[in-house]
C-alpha cells in the first residue's frame, strides 16, 4: 500500500455484454460480461485489463405457492501489463456486502499484506449464491422471506486459485414499497478468519433491487 501512495492516472475503454431471457412465471436467466482495458495506446500511468463475469437463473420450486430458487455466479480477474508492477489496489476485488458475500461486513472479504495486515485486495475471485425465497405477508406491500448460502473465495496474484471457500448462511426479510424493495439479511459464518473478519453474525441491510 505505502507504494503505491501518491497521485496517478487511469485512462480505460469498457465494454459489456448482457442477455436476460425469461422462460415463463417465476422463471429465467442472466449473463453478464464486462471487460475494461486500462493503459496502453490509451496513455496515463495505469495499465492492466479486468474481465468480470455473472450468470444467475431464476426458477419456481412451487408455482401456486411462490416459492422460487435463485443460482448465481459471478467470478473476475485483472491484471497489470507493460511498465505497471502490481494492480492499483483501487482497481481490485474487495468482496462483502448485501449484494455480494454476506459473510464479511463491505469489502472485507480480502487478502491481507502478510506483515501489516492491511486488506490489499485480491486479483481474481468468485462468488455463489444459492437462496429459496417465499412470500410471508401479502398486503399492501408484501412482505417476503428468504434463505440463502454464499460462497466466495479471493486471492492475490502470487496465489493459485482453489476450490477452499468461505462460507455464509442466513434468512432474510424483504418489503416491496412505492419506492422499491428493501431487505434486511441475518447471516452466520461458521468460521470467521482475517481475511472474512471476526464476525459470526451480520446483519445486511439494502435498499433496493439485490443482485
Amino acid at each position: 500500500i505505502k507504494d503505491q501512495a501518491g497521485t496517478t492516472t487511469t485512462s480505460s475503454i469498457s465494454m459489456g455484454l448482457s442477455r436476460a431471457v425469461p422462460l415463463g412465471p417465476l422463471r429465467g436467466y442472466r449473463v453478464n460480461m464486462n471487460t475494461e482495458v486500462a493503459g496502453g495506446f490509451l496513455g496515463a500511468d495505469n495499465n492492466f485489463y479486468k474481465i468480470i463475469g455473472e450468470a444467475r437463473y431464476n426458477f419456481p420450486i412451487f408455482l401456486e405457492q411462490k416459492i422460487t430458487g435463485l443460482f448465481r455466479a459471478t467470478g473476475g480477474f485483472v491484471e497489470a501489463y507493460s511498465d505497471t508492477p502490481e494492480v492499483p489496489i483501487q482497481e481490485r476485488f474487495f468482496l462483502g456486502g448485501s449484494n455480494s458475500y454476506r459473510g464479511s461486513e463491505f469489502r472485507e472479504l480480502s487478502p491481507r499484506d502478510p506483515t501489516t495486515g492491511d486488506r490489499i485486495g485480491g486479483n481474481k475471485f468468485s462468488l455463489f449464491t444459492a437462496e429459496v425465497g417465499f412470500p410471508l405477508w401479502k398486503t399492501l406491500f408484501n412482505l417476503n422471506g428468504a434463505v440463502f448460502v454464499d460462497a466466495a473465495n479471493n486471492f492475490t496474484e502470487f496465489e493459485d486459485f482453489d476450490l477452499e471457500y468461505n462460507y455464509a448462511f442466513g434468512v432474510g426479510v424483504g418489503v416491496t414499497t412505492p419506492f422499491g424493495p428493501v431487505r434486511v439479511d441475518l447471516a452466520y459464518n461458521p468460521d470467521p478468519t482475517l481475511e472474512t473478519g471476526d464476525k459470526e453474525f451480520l446483519i445486511h441491510f439494502n435498499a433496493g433491487r439485490s443482485f
